[in-house]
Formats: structure tokens, C-alpha cells, sequence
């Protein structure tokens, strides 16, 4: 039966729990914890006046102990337990944490750091029960009993530290010896001589006598206890009772070899040493000899220990059947049998059987003997270090025994070069190739022989073999775990990858370099998935690493971390890769609908690995197929193949069926259900019968249908019945077909766009159509709508036909009439003209008989909807008078007198067209006098009195106001007070709230803490919060509501940097505000919440980039002072800080930045690589390891190369990684070691990826020939960094030119004037005197050359050199051509060349040619 458990308080209060019998009271406490709101171990609970320190006692201990017989009578009543609970002071609190958390070898140390005069009893209680030696620290505390008994509880033997009083205390000392007899030794003297301390110690251990006062060791009934206890107490007892025989017998029968501490008086008789032996058959050599020679002891004996034959008498020695006992029991007994019986094959064959090393003791020519040896070999192989010498000569012999065992080879050295017996050997024990030959040793057949059953073998090859790559690979192949005695190969890709491909395990060998190496695990993941288990565990803290080993082994995700496999959005993305990940991400998730339903519809492949654990039904399946119909191909449990369910999919979504197996009567069935379904039937577009079934089911089916069957009538009559616009598939004749088309659009005005053109100007086929579309009217031709005659029939029928007729006709007052006696909001679209003539307005007002004030004239029922159109009249009219502050006062009068009139109607028809039509709205009471701020007040009261009227009129008409609130035509605050019941109606109060979610503080009390109406209030309006039940404020509710209302203000900050339309100023700060408010109210209710903090740095980003991109000073100046609540200060607690979730969570959307996470999560290794894909800059915040982590360091390189930095020295001198960053960003190199920067050969490849990372290179490489000209190659302008000694070097220029003519403009002065390296130079580019010096530009000869080349060359000369001497000696050399075009520059241009612009003369060179 259950017990109840009452808790009393300090302050009287008094609290109740249900709990069992058998519930631990750490149990209790944890429930308590969750009531109070505090830690466990902050609790003190006491049971009269006792405080409760072990958590391991159960509850019915501590009840009454005549409960039973209390139990046996008829008790109406549960048993009932009375507790006293107190809160601990939060310093108590955090002392017992640390002390409960830690373990007990760092108690002692944890309790010297603590200020012993200042603990509290209780937690040097929870001190010593945690580790008792705590004892020897606690100072004064030894002298208080209830803790020195707390830790010989626990350990007896501290009684050493407790103070000599309590050395002496009789109830301390009976504890510590139950616990460890030994403890007596600690007692005080007067203690060891009482009876009932000692007699509990011998109890606990027997040799605990040992302690006892020497009266006590004398004591029959003491010393009986001690060696029942421990026999071997003996020793300790008087010398009299060491000759009782009772005491002695007690002792053997507990331990034979107390018999050595008996009196020789016990050990001579019979009795006593049988017992002894039966005990302990060594225990025969304490026997006297007398005892030892007796048959019966000596039979005992040795069938108890075979070996005790050394100490039977020699007559025993020659008992052939005592002898045999012996050795059966112990082979080894045979060295102590008599000369004649080692010689005996019977006791020689059953001593081998026991145990084949007594062959040793055997004679000679029992050793001798081949049949004899061998079965002792068979049993221990080290015999064969006895047998005979002819036989380990003997090959026959040999290679029996290395075939019974391989180690037999170790003594049998004479073979070991033996190819038979060493093969024979090492299949049985592949370590036996250490003993064979170095011949042998170099014979791979041999080798490989041993490897098959042993990888280490591989250690007793010889060394050229060791050392020879093809033996290696083979050796690998035929043992892959070989690789782990292979320390040489282990950082080899190739051979770890071919140990990897036989046996996944072998990774485990690889160096740590090779283990962090992504790739190489990856390819030996390709090559054997059950490589993965033995890849370390830091690589799988790497989200791309596992995204990568996902797509080729899904299994590879069940080696990654809980965090990893916990993460939904990771798991996601891991699913996407390859739907199986989902069978191996964690069992939360593998269980929880809503997260299958996330990656079902991402990836509809993960149903095909879900398993029967999962719970999911059809519902489910059927919400997943209507997002993704693939997924119908990927259903499992045989629901495919399910009709039924296959026909729902198919309902759901229409593309499902090209997932499902189609037969002729499912696709009937299919096509009755769902007529879309024919888009993906290419089979059966063609079968009428088919075709008939999906156009009845859905018209615009007819889309997907032969061209024959678009023309067959009957098949295009179904489809326009079930859906008119289907008449944009039928065949042309159709839509022609007067009679075919005007039934249609009698249906469906806006099927008219798809008549003929012809059918077009029929005048009653439009009418037909406006009849049901209003808009219909915009596909008549423009003729038609200019028809003036036409367009009055049109607007009687459809008034707001008015906005698509011909302009002059919208000008025309008789039209705009006849509109707006169909629909008084017509006048909207009249000529402006029109509508501003006070002429016409009168006009109006009196065609529709509201010219005059209505009161005093009779209102009928019956004319509700002459009424209404009145009303609607006058609302139109006031639209257009906003500025007439008179004539607008009159208006809004005249409409109060009808809408009360209106009010009043009893036709439920009548009064739901007027509340649809909205005319009691509140709002459109007020549109009007936007100019007239001060009428608000007198509308706003007589629009209430409508509303007031409205509810006395319909008090009892539920639907009617559910429309009344959803239009705003009623208040819930009046409905409230005029019928308090409706406010406790559920469906009144949610049609209230969804309009305005301040109306929940009218709502009924037991409303208000409705989850349903609540959302939508908060959703409404975040003030609403101020009328939620406390008790109702959940994490479940609140924080949907805020998240709503935080993307509201997020799509405004887009809105603003798009520059796109944005609500108004006062719009955004009342959103802003309601947002704040939510997320004060939350705090104070959450606390330190991970999904709040998220919403509100959301929040928070929000108002920054609205503040930033507002020029509005008010908005900004509003937001400024937002901003400095106290609630941003939320997200930066210790504790968010600290939670891993939510830093991930933040920085993965840009909204927390690692620097403020904690040191702890800042050596997050796994954190600190999403952090770096979200935000480059978080290297810098990452702790100092982590910065040598090659894995960070790249991550942080694929943002930017300039990340180098921030690496450790060790991986800025890593070549691979300063490559790669180089080749992103030349200024990487700057970066790296200067060791990096002097290596030739390094700095050879970098150049290559980055020319202009020269720069940074040692200065004796810049002025290296070989690596310049590499960096030229790459980027001819990184010559510009090379020593000035290299660019005056003509050898070099020339072969910098080679590569990049342009070198010769970045090389030095001096060279540039050098008229023979400019010869030179100019064989390899024309374009050469361009760069060149002035003087040399000015050298006919020089010039001459180049235009030899090319004549453009022309075009770089100076001036002066193009003299007529020149032109005729170009024309000369060159032909006509070349002078004439030359000639032509001259007089063309006569500014200085290089100030012209190449393309006239590249114009006039090609016009030339051509």
C-alpha cells in the first residue's frame, strides 16, 4: 500500500506527497527539488529531530517498527510518515555539491580548501560518508560522535583517528569492529578485555583475536567464535585451548591449515587431522607422523592435493593405488613416488594424463618411449625439453609434434631449418618462425604462412624483408593487422589503406597524423565501412567531415557524438545526403513525429529506413505525400500496395500515382477521386472512359486529354459541369458554340476570357457572365464597353462593373446611377469630375432617398435591404465629402438613425448581409473623419449605440455574433455587459480575440487560461499577455507567440533594406513595443531560457538594422531607447553563455558571436567549427589549442586565407595548409613561418599558385633567379618585388622577357637604356620599345628593328625618329606598304605618341591590310 508522506516546514507550512514503501530517499528528494525549486542536495530533511544524510535508505525504514502489527488490524487509513524539510543556506548548499560531486580520492583535498571552523555538522557528515579517512582532517570535529560513527561505518579502521574518548565509547567501538574486526586494534586497552567489543570483532574477522586482552584469548566461547570465524585465529589463542580438541577442530574445519598452530597432542590425533585433510590436504605435514601413515588420512589427503604425497610415509610411497590417487589428482606428484612405481607404465601414463610435465619425473626409458612422449607433449610441449635424446633427433617424432604443437619446435632446434616442420610448426603457432632459420625467415611463402594466423609474426621476418615495399602490400593483404607490429608503414596512405581494405580494424594503427587525415579515413571508409569504429573520436566532431563519410557509408553517422546525432537541423542536412542516416541519428529523434515529418517531407527517401519502433500511421503518410508525392514510392509496411491507402495518396496529391503500381480499375477509381490525376496518366489520356472520370471529378482535368477527346461533346459538357473554367481546354468549336458556352458562363462569369471572340460581343452572353463575376465585363470587347446602352444593363446587374467600361461613359451621371443603385460603392469608380460635383452628390442622395433626415419616417422590416443599400449609399457619399466638415456631420447622422433602424431587423438573412457588408464596423465608422479627429468621440459613441442595439436586437443569435465580432461590428467588452454568458462561450470569445487580442481581459476567468484562445489573442495582439492566466504563462504558449511577433519585426528590418513598401512609423513602434513586452513578460515567467534568448538577440538584430537604416529621428531615437532594456543584458548570462545549444543555435543564424560564449565552449572543438561557417572572424575568440588544430584552421582558411595569423607556429610552418592559403590570398604568405619563407622549394610552389606572394618570400630567394622567373610565370608585376640586383641583370631580363615581354618594363633603368639588350629584346617582343628608355626610342637602328617585326611598333617610337629618312628606309626594308602607313601616322597625330590612343591606328593598320 502506498504511504503518504507529510512534509512540515519552519514556518508551519505543511505539504503532502503519495510515495511507496520501497522509494529511496534520494528519490523523495529529487521530487522535492522539482516542488521547491531548488537542488536536491540544498534539501535537509529530518525524522524526529534526526537528520536524514543517507539517500540509499528506503522510506519503510523509517516508519514505526509495530507497523506490521499494526497491519494486521483493519486500518481505514494509509500508513503515514511525518518529515520536517528546510532549505540549506546556498553556501551549505554549494559545500555539499562539491563534496557529493566529487570523487572520493580528491575529498580530503576538496575539505582542506574549506574553512573547518565555519562547516556545518552535516557537511562534515557528508564528508567522512563519502570517504571516511576525511576523519583524520576534520580537527575537532573527531571528538563529536555522531561523526566519528558516520565514518566507521563506512571504515572501521579510522577508529584510529577518532579521540581517545571515544576510543573507549562502547557504541563507537561496536560499530567500527562490524564493519572491520581488525579495528580493535584501535581500541584502548580496557576495551580489548570486553567480551561483547571483542566477540563483534572475531565475529567480523577471526584473526581480530589477535587484539584481544590475553584473558579474553583464554576464553572458550571468545576464541570458538574467532575460529569458526577464521581458523587460522588459532595462532592467537591461549596454549591450553590450543590443545582442546573441540577449539582445533574448530579451527580445521573452517581452515585445514590451522592444524600448524594446534599442540601436538591435537596433532597426533586421528579425528582432527582427517578433519584437516578433508579441509585442506596440504594441511598433512603439520600431522604427526603417526597420522601421516595412516591409511584412511593418507587416502584423504591426497585426493584433496595429489602433491601432498611428499609428506606421506615412505611405506605410503610404495602403495601402487595410493600413489595413483595421487597422481591423478596431481601429475606432478610422481617426482615423490617410490623409484619402482616412477618406472611403472600405469602410474607414469596416468601421471602424463594429469599432467604431461611429469614425464620429467619418470625414468629413462619411460621418457624414452615415443608413444609416451608424445602424449605428454600433447598436454605440455615443454616436455619435450625430458625426452630421450634419440628422439628429439628423430624427424618423424619432430614433425608429430609440431603438427600436435607448434611450440614443439622451440625444443626440437635441430629442424628449424626444416621447410616441412617449420610450415607444420608456425600453421600451429605462428611465432614459432622465430625460431626457424634465417633462410626461412627470408622466404616469403613461410612468412606468409604465419601471418595467416598470427599478425605478429611479421616481427620474426628477416630484416631485407621488413624493409622490401612489395613484401609489405603482400603481408598486409594476407594479415592486414599485421600493420600494428609495422611502426615504419604506419604513416604510409598506401599500406594503411591496403590493411584498411581487408580488415577495417587496421585503421586503428595508422599514426594520429593519418587519423585526422579526412580523406584517408574516407577512402578507408569506401574500402571497409567497419574501418570507421576505429577513427578517432575528435574527426567525427567535424560536420563536413560527417556530411562527407554519410554519403558513402550512412553508418558512419552512429560514430558520431550524442550532440551530433541529437541536432535536428544537422541531422537534416546528414539525411539529405543520404536518407539511411536516419536509421542511426538518436532514438529521440527517430521517435518524434514532428522531426520525421521535417525529413520526410525534405527527403521522402527516409521512409524507406524507418523502423517498426517508429510510430507512424496513415495520417502521417498522407500529410508527407500531399508535400512530396515521391514519397509514395518510399512507403513501407505494404502500404504501397494498400488500395485504399493508395487511393487516399492519390486524393492528397495527384502526382502520387506516378509512385504507386496503376492497373486499368485502380486508375478509374483514382481518376473518379481526383481528376488531376490524368496530367500523369499519359496511358490512359487517350480512354474515354478514363477521361470521363477524372473531368467529372475535376474539369480542368479535360487539360491533360487527347486532342480527340477535347472535341468529343460529351466529354467537354462533363467538364465544364463539374468546372466551368474547363472551357479553356475545349476545342475551338466549342467555344464558339453559343448554346455550349452561355450555360457555362451562367456558372462561372469568368469563363467568358476563354469564349470566342465572336461569342464576345454578344451582348446577353455578357450580361450572363457579370451575372456571377463582376469583373467579366473587362473580356467584352471595347466596342461593347463603350455601348452605352449595354453598359447601363451591365452596371444594374454589377455595379462595380463601373471601373472596366469605356471613361466617357464613367463621366456619364445616368450610368453611375444605374451602377450604384446595384452597388452603392460603384461611385468609387466614377469620374473624379463626377464624384467631386456637389451637384451630383445631392443627386444622389436624393435618387436613393436619403437627402433628408430619416428620422420620423417609418422603416419597415421588410426593407431591410433597401435599408442597407441606403446606408451603403451614404457611406459612399461620405468618401467623397471628407473635407466638407458639415455635410460630412449630416451624412454620419442620417447613416447612425439607419444602421439603428438596421440594427433592429429580426430577418436573420437580412442582418448577416449587413454584418458581411461590414456597415457596423467600428472602423469604417471612423475611415471617414481621418480630417476631423475631434468627431471621433460623438461617432464613436453613436456607432456603440448601433452596436448596442445590434446586441439587444440578436442577444441570442450565436452565429449572428460570431459574424457581428468577426467584422467588428460588436465589441465582446459590450456583448459582455449587456449578456455576461457570451463571454464565457469559447467560440464568441475566439471569433473576439482574432480581431483584437485585448478583448481576452473580457473573456470568462476559466477562459483565459485556455490554451487555443490564448495563442490566438497573443498572435493578435502581444499586449494581450496582460490578461493571461498566470498559471496558463508556459513555455509552450508564450514562446510561439513571441517568435510570431519577433518575425513581424524582422520582415520590417527587410522590408526597410530592400526599400521596399514598410508600414507606417506608428505601425513599427507599436510592434516593437508589443514585442518588448511579450519578452518581459516571458522572462519573468521563463527565466533563462535558450529559445528566449534566441528571440530576443532575434529581436534585438532586428532593431539594429532598423535603427540603422531608418533616416526617421523619431524612429530611430524610439528604438535607441528600446535597446537599452534590461532584457537584451538576458542572452549574455554566465549560464546561456555556457549552454552549448544555444550558443550553436545563435551563431549559426548571425546572432551571437563565439566572443561571448564561455572559455569552456571556446575549446569547443565541434562549436568552434560552426562557429567558423557562420562567422570568420571566431578564430580569434577560439582558445589557444584549437588554434593548432589543423581541422580549425582550415575551416576558418575556406573564409579567409588571412585566418593564418591566428594559427599556432606549428601549423604555420605546415606547408599543405600555407599553400592552400596563399592560393586564396598572396598576403597569407606573409603569414607564415620564416622558416616556410626561406625554403627554396617551398617558396617555388607558392610562387607558382601566387606570383605576387614574392613579396614576403626571404630576401635571398627574391633575388633567386629560379624562383623570380617562377613568380613571373604566375604574374609577370611580381618581377616588381624581386631584388634590383636581378632586375639589372640583362641574362635575366632576357629570360624574363621570354616568358612576359611586359618584364622589361619592370626591370631596372639601366637596362632599358641598354641598346644591345634592347636588339635582343626586341627578337622577342616588338611591343619591346615601348618600354624602353627615351634615348633608346630616339636610336633609328633600334627602331628600325622593331618596326621590321611589326609596324605597330610604330606607334611606341618617339617622335623625332620619324623623320622621311626614316619612313623611306621602313619602306625600304619593309615595302611601300610601312612607309605609307607610317607616313600616315606622322602627319595624322602630331602630339607625342605615347598620349594617342591605339585604336585609330590599329583602324587604319586594318583598313590598310584589308
Amino acid at each position: 500500500m502506498a504511504l503518504q508522506v507529510t512534509f512540515t516546514q519552519d514556518m508551519g507550512q505543511t505539504h503532502q506527497l503519495d510515495a511507496e514503501p520501497d522509494e529511496s530517499l534520494g528519490s523523495l528528494k529529487q521530487r522535492l527539488s522539482v516542488m521547491f525549486g531548488v537542488a536536491a542536495v540544498g534539501l535537509r530533511l529530518e525524522h524526529e529531530k534526526r537528520a536524514l544524510l543517507d539517500d540509499a535508505i528506503s522510506l519503510e525504514e523509517l516508519l514505526p517498527a509495530d507497523r506490521e502489527a499494526d497491519e494486521d488490524e483493519e486500518a481505514p487509513d494509509r500508513p503515514q510518515l511525518l518529515l520536517h524539510v528546510s532549505v540549506r543556506s546556498a553556501e551549505e548548499t554549494s559545500q555539499l555539491q562539491a563534496l557529493t560531486g566529487s570523487p572520493r580520492a580528491e575529498v580530503v583535498h576538496l575539505l582542506g580548501r574549506l574553512p573547518l571552523a565555519a562547516l556545518s555538522q552535516e557537511v562534515i557528515l557528508t564528508a567522512v560518508g563519502r570517504a571516511p579517512e576525511a576523519l583524520g582532517h576534520v580537527g575537532e570535529w573527531r571528538d563529536e560522535k555522531e561523526v566519528v560513527l558516520r565514518a566507521v561505518a563506512q571504515d572501521g579502521l579510522v577508529l584510529e583517528m577518532a579521540s581517545e574518548v571515544l576510543k573507549e565509547d562502547e557504541e563507537v567501538l561496536l560499530a567500527a569492529v562490524s564493519q572491520n574486526g581488525l579495528a580493535l586494534e584501535f581500541a584502548v586497552e580496557r576495551a580489548k578485555a570486553e567480551p561483547k567489543v571483542v566477540r563483534a570483532a572475531v565475529a567480523q574477522n577471526g584473526l581480530a583475536l589477535q587484539y584481544a586482552a590475553e584473558s579474553l584469548r583464554a576464553d572458550r566461547a571468545t576464541v570458538l567464535a574467532a575460529v569458526s570465524c577464521d581458523g587460522l585465529a588459532l595462532r592467537y589463542v591461549s596454549d591450553a585451548l590450543r590443545a582442546d580438541e573441540e577449539v582445533v577442530l574448530a579451527a580445521v574445519q573452517q581452515c585445514g591449515r590451522a592444524l600448524r598452530f594446534a599442540r601436538d597432542a591435537c596433532k597426533a590425533q586421528a579425528a582432527v587431522v582427517a578433519e584437516a585433510v578433508r579441509k585442506e590436504g596440504a594441511a598433512l605435514r603439520h600431522a604427526a607422523l603417526g597420522c601421516r601413515a595412516d591409511a584412511g588420512i593418507m587416502a584423504l589427503a591426497v585426493a584433496q592435493d595429489g602433491l601432498v604425497l611428499e609428506f606421506v610415509s615412505e611405506e605410503g610411497k610404495c602403495q601402487k593405488q595410493l600413489v595413483l590417487a595421487a597422481v591423478r589428482q596431481s601429475g606432478l606428484a610422481l617426482e615423490f613416488a617410490a623409484p619402482a612405481l616412477r618406472a611403472d607404465p600405469e602410474v607414469v601414463m596416468a601421471a602424463v594424463d594429469s599432467q604431461g610435465l611429469a614425464l620429467r619425473h619418470a625414468d629413462h626409458a619411460s621418457r624414452s618411449d615415443r608413444s609416451l612422449a608424445l602424449r605428454a607433449a600433447t598436454r605440455d610441449v615443454r616436455t619435450l625439453a625430458y625426452v630421450g635424446e634419440g628422439l628429439t633427433g628423430d624427424r618423424s617424432f619432430a614433425l608429430e609434434a609440431v603438427k600436435h604443437h607448434g611450440a614443439a619446435l622451440r625444443h626440437l632446434p635441430a629442424f628449424a631449418g626444416d621447410r616441412e616442420i617449420v610450415l607444420s610448426a608456425v600453421q600451429q603457432d605462428a611465432t614459432m618462425l622465430g625460431v626457424a632459420s634465417a633462410a626461412l625467415r627470408s622466404d616469403p611463402s613461410v612468412v606468409f604462412e604465419a601471418l595467416r594466423s598470427d599478425p605478429s609474426a611479421v616481427l620474426y621476418a628477416a630484416e631485407p624483408l621488413k624493409r622490401d615495399r612489395d613484401f609489405i602490400l603482400a603481408a598486409l593483404q594476407v594479415n592486414p593487422q599485421s600493420l600494428a607490429y609495422l611502426p615504419d608503414v604506419q604513416g604510409d596512405r598506401q599500406m594503411v589503406l591496403q590493411a584498411v581494405s581487408g580488415d577495417g580494424s587496421a585503421l586503428r594503427h595508422a599514426t594520429d597524423a593519418l587519423l585526422l587525415d579526412e580523406d584517408l579515413v574516407l577512402e578507408a571508409c569506401a574500402l571497409n565501412p567497419d574501418s570507421l569504429s576505429h577513427a578517432p573520436a575528435l574527426i567525427f566532431e567535424d560536420d563536413d567531415f560527417v556530411l562527407r563519410a554519410v554519403a558513402r557509408q550512412p553508418r558512419a553517422f552512429s560514430f558520431a557524438s550524442h550532440d551530433v546525432q541529437s541536432d535536428p537541423a544537422f541531422v537534416l542536412e546528414a539525411i539529405e545526403v543520404n536518407p539511411a542516416t536516419f536509421q542511426y541519428c538518436c532514438q529521440e529523434l527517430r521517435q518524434d513525429p514532428a522531426f520525421l515529418l521535417k525529413a520526410a517531407c525534405q527527403t521522402p527517401a527516409v521512409l524507406s529506413y524507418v523502423g517498426d519502433d517508429v510510430p507512424v500511421d496513415d495520417d502521417f503518410l498522407l500529410e508527407v505525400v500531399a508535400l512530396r508525392p515521391e514519397a509514395a514510392s518510399c512507403l513501407s509496411g505494404g502500404r504501397g500496395k494498400d488500395k485504399d491507402f493508395a487511393l487516399r495518396a492519390v486524393q492528397k496529391n495527384a502526382s502520387a500515382i506516378r509512385y504507386l503500381g496503376v492497373d486499368d480499375d485502380f486508375a478509374l477509381e483514382a481518376l473518379q477521386l481526383c481528376g488531376d490525376a490524368l496530367a500523369f496518366l499519359d496511358s490512359f489520356q487517350s480512354s474515354k472512359p478514363a477521361v470521363l472520370a477524372a473531368v467529372r471529378s475535376s474539369g480542368t482535368a479535360l487539360a491533360h486529354a487527347s486532342q480527340a477527346l477535347r472535341a468529343d461533346p460529351e466529354v467537354c459538357l462533363a467538364a465544364v459541369q463539374s468546372d466551368p473554367m474547363a472551357l479553356e481546354f475545349v476545342a475551338e468549336v466549342f467555344k464558339a458554340d453559343r448554346s455550349f458556352v452561355l450555360p457555362v458562363v451562367q456558372k462561372n462569369g469568368r469563363a467568358l476570357i476563354f469564349a470566342s471572340k465572336e461569342l464576345r460581343h454578344d451582348e446577353e452572353l455578357v450580361l450572363a457572365a457579370l451575372a456571377t463575376h463582376t469583373g467579366a465585363i473587362v473580356h467584352a470587347p471595347p466596342a461593347l464597353r463603350s455601348e452605352r446602352t449595354f453598359v447601363r444593363r451591365a452596371v444594374r446587374q454589377a455595379g462595380l462593373a463601373l471601373e472596366h467600361v469605356d471613361s466617357e461613359l464613367q463621366s456619364d451621371e445616368e450610368v453611375v446611377l444605374d451602377a450604384m443603385s446595384q452597388d452603392a460603392f460603384a461611385l468609387q469608380h466614377a469620374n473624379e469630375d463626377l464624384r467631386k460635383s456637389s451637384r451630383f452628390l445631392t443627386q444622389i442622395l436624393e435618387r436613393f432617398g436619403v437627402a433628408d433626415d430619416p428620422e420620423g419616417q417609418p422603416l419597415m422590416e421588410s426593407d431591410a435591404e433597401e435599408l442597407l443599400h441606403k446606408v451603403q449609399v451614404l457611406e459612399a457619399v461620405e468618401a467623397e465629402v471628407r473635407s466638407d466638415r458639415g455635410l460630412l456631420v449630416e451624412l454620419q447622422r442620417r447613416r447612425h438613425t439607419l444602421l439603428k433602424s438596421l440594427a433592429c431587423v429580426t430577418s436573420d438573412e437580412a442582418i448577416h448581409k449587413a454584418l458581411r457588408a461590414g456597415v457596423f464596423s467600428l472602423g469604417r465608422a471612423l475611415r471617414s473623419l481621418e480630417w476631423f479627429p475631434d468627431l471621433w468621440n460623438a461617432a464613436l459613441a453613436e456607432q456603440l449605440l448601433c452596436q448596442q442595439q445590434l446586441v439587444e436586437a440578436h442577444a441570442t443569435d450565436k452565429a449572428l455574433l460570431v459574424e457581428a465580432l468577426r467584422s467588428q461590428a460588436i465589441s465582446l467588452q459590450h456583448l459582455g455587459e449587456l449578456q455576461p454568458d457570451w463571454c464565457s462561450d469559447r467560440e464568441i470569445v475566439l471569433a473576439a480575440v482574432e480581431q483584437n487580442g485585448a478583448a481576452l481581459r473580457h473573456a470568462a476567468t476559466l477562459l483565459q487560461d485556455d490554451g487555443g484562445l490564448v495563442a490566438a489573442a497573443l498572435r493578435n495582439d502581444g499586449f494581450a499577455l496582460a490578461f493571461v492566466a498566470p498559471e496558463s504563462q508556459d513555455q509552450a504558449l508564450l514562446l510561439p507567440a513571441l517568435q510570431w511577433h519577433v518575425a513581424r519585426v524582422a520582415r520590417v528590418a527587410e522590408a526597410r533594406a530592400r526599400s521596399s513598401s514598410a508600414p507606417e512609423l506608428g505601425q513599427i513602434c507599436d510592434w516593437v513595443q508589443q514585442c518588448m513586452f511579450l519578452s518581459r513578460g516571458v522572462l519573468d515567467k521563463l527565466g533563462a531560457n535558450e529559445g528566449l534568448a534566441v528571440e530576443i538577440l532575434r529581436l534585438e538584430t532586428s532593431m539594429r538594422g532598423l535603427h540603422g537604416l531608418t533616416a526617421l529621428p523619431t524612429l530611430r531615437d524610439f528604438i535607441a531607447v528600446e535597446l537599452e532594456d534590461d532584457v537584451f543584458r538576458m542572452p549574455r548570462r554566465a549560464e546561456l553563455r555556457s549552454s552549448r545549444t544555444f550558443v550553436q543555435a545563435a551563431v549559426k543564424e548571425g546572432l551571437f558571436w563565439l566572443q561571448h560564449a564561455s572559455e569552456e565552449l571556446q575549446r569547443d572543438r565541434r562549436l568552434v567549427l560552426h562557429a567558423l561557417k557562420h562567422d570568420r572572424f571566431s578564430l580569434q575568440h577560439a582558445a589557444e589549442e584549437l588554434r593548432g588544430d589543423r581541422r580549425v584552421i582550415q575551416q576558418a582558411l575556406r573564409h579567409s586565407a588571412l585566418a593564418l595569423g591566428l594559427a599556432s607556429d606549428r601549423l604555420r610552418r605546415h606547408k599543405r595548409l600555407v599553400l592552400e592559403a596563399a592560393a586564396e590570398n598572396f598576403a597569407a604568405f606573409d603569414l607564415a613561418h620564416d622558416d616556410l619563407k626561406s625554403d627554396k622549394r617551398f617558396v617555388l610552389r607558392v610562387v607558382h599558385e601566387a606570383g605576387f606572394a614574392l613579396q614576403f618570400a626571404a630576401a635571398a630567394l627574391r633575388a633567386d633567379c629560379d624562383v623570380v622567373l617562377e613568380a613571373i610565370r604566375q604574374n609577370v608585376y611580381s618581377m616588381e618585388f624581386a631584388a634590383d640586383e636581378l632586375k639589372a641583370d640583362r641574362d635575366f631580363v632576357l629570360k624574363a622577357m621570354s616568358i612576359n615581354p611586359t618584364a622589361l618594363e619592370l626591370s631596372g633603368e639601366v637596362i632599358k637604356a641598354d641598346k644591345d639588350l634592347m636588339l635582343q629584346a626586341l627578337k622577342l617582343s616588338p611591343a619591346a620599345i615601348g618600354r624602353a628608355d627615351t634615348s633608346i626610342k630616339s636610336d633609328k637602328e633600334v627602331v628600325l628593328r622593331a618596326v621590321e617585326q611589326n609596324t605597330l611598333a610604330a606607334y611606341d617610337a618617339a617622335e623625332s625618329v620619324l623623320d622621311r629618312e626614316f619612313v623611306q628606309e621602313a619602306a625600304h626594308r619593309k615595302g611601300p606598304l610601312c612607309g605609307e602607313i607610317l607616313d600616315e601616322v606622322k602627319e595624322v597625330r602630331k602630339l607625342p605618341f605615347r598620349s594617342r590612343e591605339p585604336e585609330w591606328f590599329v583602324e587604319l593598320y586594318n583598313s590598310k591590310f584589308s
